[in-house]
């Protein structure tokens, strides 16, 4: 810009900008010349640039090889360019974009070649495929719950038609979850995506056991390459037992708290989410916002409506290195029943606030142990209850550690809290810190990290926690 310090790599960026600016008019060949005249006195350079735009490129055909399972159209619907169009610099790169974020490919590489005419040209869409069948395994460690597992199966190219399918029959020491279902994203080629699971889960939480049974039907669409609306409708059976010595005198204490033993949740869910990062799967940039309203009512027992917000920014720092940021929050409210504590916010563990065990950064009420022959009190436990408020932010520093293996190092800071009412979940912000690996491994994406809590509540454990998955990253 004029006034600037001459600088040679912002000439070269400048130059780049503008044969882009002629490429996506059509201008393939478009050739930007600087001519500069130099004032020595006065310390000033001028720049002029000269211009050759060349003709109009349009393109001919469009040729894909390398596909041995994945279906044409299941590329072509990715490409931002088509034949017979002019020629776009910026829609070829929104094309490989798109490739690589469909996740089924290695590499995707589109070159030009000599057309039918002087002024077309072929584009030669060039892909290797990589397994898209995945098996997940995940767990973690801690004082109070010991070793936790579970996993599961996806395919998310089936048949080679896009098709998302998944099977899991994830067995733990505290939990057990039997799902299947089958995902469109392009129902009869469209901008539709439709889909429906079906599933039962049960659950030892640290004051209930929980068992889900259910199904759900969906259907979202694309509003554009960023932006895209999703609807949800479910069904669900919900049986709550083995109810804790703590919860129940915590019932008797206080009878509002509603622990309906049997309930149905009939509800449709309402979302929209926009993504501007670079790379779905290891962002290095963009955005990620999404917003999602649950409303409860349709029919079943369970009445309320629940809304979650989250946003997220990547910033890539140099040196392949990324600093990210990510806030949530989510609010529930009753619509003439008590909402069920199974219904509440209850945040720790690794998809949450590190470092922390799962579910205990929750409302909670302390209940005094006494020993059956003396009476003498002998200790205390906590009832976690669940808050209708949650709020949680990350901050994350990724660094590569064997760039060539898919070897990262991550640094991360997390802070949160969920309670009743917005006033209390921000005056009572627990945090922690920590480190860990990340490792795109045949098997999956791996995390193994290590938190350390910073300001935990009297009666939590205050020890660090180990946690790892293989699976997708949060």
């Amino acid at each position: 810009k004029t006034g600037d310090v001459f600088s040679r790599a912002a000439l070269r960026q400048e130059i780049f900008s503008l044969t882009d600016i002629y490429a996506d008019k059509g201008y393939a060949f478009a050739n930007v010349n600087p001519q500069t005249t130099m004032n020595i006195d006065k310390k000033i350079i001028d720049i002029t640039f000269d211009f050759e735009k060349g003709e109009k490129v349009y393109i001919d055909r469009i040729n894909i090889a390398g596909n041995t399972k994945t279906r044409d159209k299941v590329i072509r619907r990715e490409m931002r360019v088509s034949e017979t169009e002019l020629y776009s610099g910026t829609g070829i790169k929104k094309s490989k974009q798109n490739l690589m974020n469909l996740g089924f490919f290695e590499e995707a590489v589109i070159a030009t070649s000599k057309g039918s005419s002087g002024n077309k040209l072929n584009l030669d869409v060039n892909i290797k495929e990589k397994s898209t069948g995945t098996f997940s395994i995940g767990g973690g460690y801690s004082s109070l719950d010991g070793f936790v597992a579970q996993g599961s199966i996806q395919q998310s190219n089936l048949l080679g038609y896009g098709l998302k399918a998944n099977a899991s029959a994830s067995l733990g020491g505290q939990s057990s979850t039997y799902s299947v279902g089958l995902t469109d994203p392009h129902f009869l080629d469209t901008k539709w995506s439709i889909g429906g699971d079906l599933y039962q889960s049960k659950r030892e939480y640290t004051d209930y056991d929980k068992k889900a049974t259910g199904g759900d039907i969906k259907a979202g669409y694309a509003l554009s390459d960023t932006l895209s609306t999703f609807m949800l409708y479910k069904l669900e059976s919900i049986d709550i037992s083995n109810e804790s010595f703590a919860l129940q005198e915590t019932i008797s204490l206080y009878p509002d708290i509603n622990t309906t033993k049997s309930s149905t949740t009939s509800s449709v869910t309402a979302s929209i989410s926009r993504n501007t990062t670079d790379y779905r799967l290891d962002p290095s940039s963009g955005m990620t916002n999404s917003l999602s309203v649950e409303f409860a009512g349709l029919g079943g027992t369970n009445k309320f409506l629940r809304a979650i917000g989250q946003t997220a920014q990547f910033f890539p720092v140099g040196w392949g290195t990324v600093f990210m940021v990510r806030g949530t929050f989510g609010h529930v409210t009753e619509m003439g029943a008590p909402v069920s504590i199974d219904e509440k916010f209850y945040l720790g563990g690794i998809s949450t606030v590190r470092g922390y065990d799962n579910r205990t950064i929750s409302p909670y009420v302390v209940i005094p142990r006494y020993d059956s022959v003396t009476g003498a009190k002998n200790g205390e436990d906590n009832a976690f209850v669940g808050g209708d408020t949650e709020v949680y932010f990350n901050a994350e520093y990724t660094f590569p550690l064997l760039k060539e293996a898919g070897l990262k190092g991550v640094m991360f800071y997390d802070i949160g809290n969920a309670d009743d009412g917005v006033g209390d979940v921000f005056s009572g912000l627990l945090a922690s810190y920590g480190f860990g690996i990340r490792w795109f491994s045949p098997m999956g994406p791996l995390r193994l990290e290590y938190g350390i809590p910073l300001n935990p509540r009297d009666g939590i454990d205050k020890s660090g926690k180990i946690e790892f998955s293989i699976g997708s990253f949060f």
